[in-house]
């Protein structure tokens, strides 16, 4: 997984998160935080790294947050 697979999918999560609360706010904090949590668990970096499974559920509970928030 690469940095930019964590942009996507913080872009992706951002963009719901904008449909779901209204609020152009949630955007660079999901992208920012992909980036930072991809880049930190890069197998180069660490090893035993989570890949998607994990990423996807942060960023599902996240989205959770903002909806009800």
């Amino acid at each position: 997984m690469s940095i930019i697979s964590g942009l996507v999918i913080g872009t992706v999560f951002g963009l719901l998160a904008r449909v779901i609360s209204g609020s152009w706010l949630y955007l660079p904090l999901f992208i920012v935080a992909n980036a930072v949590y991809t880049w930190l668990n890069l197998p180069t970096l660490q090893y035993g790294f989570f890949d998607i499974p994990l990423l996807l559920l942060i960023n599902s509970l996240a989205l959770f947050w903002a909806a009800a928030g």
